[in-house]
């Protein structure tokens, strides 16, 4: 016997019906005749095509299957996992920065530290150790975080030579990406960054020249400087993703932001703009300006798609994660430049969050205790029945370890099931 999957969800566009679920990421336009037996409003044989289809594609499940106990399961058994196929690691080679953005996790930090010899050494052992105690390990994938890692790039430089040459050696694939403010983005690094397999580059930039150096209390040598190393750099590197991060007051000015960037310097089709939701203030503030980001965000992807075609702008559909968060897995962990370990980029330079280090590895006490928070994370009652959850998978574990409610569930699920669908129509 089956029944409908709790995953299912409907949108509707143009008059026209389709059906999203969040575990398979299956999609299909449907009839009404499809939806009533979805629904359960008219019986149909189990043997018929359509059935079949709608049962292979995650629609219809058996009827005893648990799905969100199943979710939960395949979450918590990948984070223990001790065995893992992949090795992910977040690498900060110094905590210094040339700016002080308002929204920064960094403020809270307690650290400007950078690496030294030792550390370098002791990273280098980590990873090998990490990499080299099992054979199922097939990928290395390595981001490059802050402070502003270009700071730095002597540092980035050895470690990835040394990562490159051990994945080589064990046949073991190897790739990195790098968030960066852009500032020291010149020629130079960039094409360092190519050769290192760098094969994303993330660069924060808020808004025109004005509403930048308020935000990162900058110069307008800063601004104009990061602007010219985009417009080099889009020629070196493979893949240039712009983060816009939008507040109440850049929503105007991100559309002057994109004509800046995508028009005047010819960096259409080059870059990919990539808003997104700086969550600040009390909770009801948060949940209305994520109401207000919906609308924004929408709209943006219309004008930026309709002038300047969608290789502008940074479109990712969302999928089934499997897990809470990829980092929350044992064998994965954040580096600080003092060695320090964390479960979270955004812990860095906190050390209430330390886990361990690269000295002396990590404390299962700490790592026990932080996969308690990511089960905490998706096992709250709101999230049992959410259409959405296999996405979603309850938030963020730094909101949870923060307390931090949820801006708006009702909102993000809406816009996550248009996100889904929309772009695959």
């Amino acid at each position: 016997m089956y029944k409908k999957s709790a995953y299912n969800n409907y949108y509707n566009n143009k008059g026209k019906e389709y059906i999203w679920n969040s575990l398979t990421g299956a999609m299909a336009l449907i009839d009404e005749h499809a939806k009533d037996i979805i629904e359960g409003r008219c019986e149909e044989s189990e043997d018929t095509e359509l059935v079949k289809i709608l049962f292979n594609n995650g629609f219809f499940v058996n009827q005893n299957e648990d799905e969100y106990t199943l979710v939960k399961e395949r979450c918590m058994k990948r984070l223990k996992d001790d065995n893992p196929n992949e090795l992910n690691l977040v690498i900060s080679p110094t905590l210094k920065c040339q700016y002080r953005c308002s929204y920064c996790f960094e403020n809270g930090r307690d650290s400007y530290a950078s690496m030294n010899d030792k550390v370098e050494k002791a990273v280098m052992d980590f990873v090998k150790q990490k990499l080299c105690m099992t054979d199922s390990i097939k990928r290395c994938r390595i981001s490059w975080f802050g402070g502003e890692p270009l700071l730095r790039i002597d540092v980035i430089e050895r470690l990835s030579n040394y990562f490159m040459k051990l994945c080589d050696d064990n046949g073991i694939e190897y790739t990195a990406s790098i968030i960066t403010n852009g500032r020291d983005l010149t020629d130079s690094a960039a094409k360092k960054l190519k050769a290192l397999n760098v094969k994303k580059v993330q660069i924060s930039v808020d808004g025109t020249k004005k509403l930048y150096c308020e935000r990162k209390k900058a110069t307008e040598e800063d601004y104009e400087k990061t602007i010219n190393n985009i417009e080099n750099a889009s020629e070196i590197l493979d893949k240039i993703v712009i983060r816009l991060n939008v507040s109440d007051d850049n929503f105007t000015d991100a559309y002057n932001l994109a004509d800046e960037l995508l028009d005047r310097h010819g960096l259409k089709g080059k870059i990919k703009i990539s808003p997104a939701c700086t969550i600040e203030g009390s909770y009801e503030a948060r949940k209305k300006h994520y109401k207000e980001y919906i609308a924004f965000e929408k709209e943006y992807k219309a004008y930026i798609e309709g002038r300047y075609g969608k290789k502008s702008y940074h479109t990712k559909i969302p999928c089934a994660r499997g897990t809470v968060c990829t980092l929350a897995a044992v064998n994965n962990f954040c580096i600080g430049p003092s060695g320090e370990l964390y479960k979270c980029e955004h812990h860095f330079g906190r050390h209430q969050y330390i886990v361990g280090s690269v000295f002396d590895g990590a404390d299962s006490k700490k790592q026990e205790d932080y996969l308690a928070v990511c089960e905490e994370t998706i096992d709250k009652k709101e999230c049992i029945k959410c259409s959405v959850f296999p996405v979603c998978m309850g938030g963020c574990p730094n909101a949870t370890i923060g307390k931090i409610m949820n801006y708006d569930c009702d909102s993000y699920k809406n816009h996550l099931i248009y996100k889904a669908v929309e772009p695959r129509l």
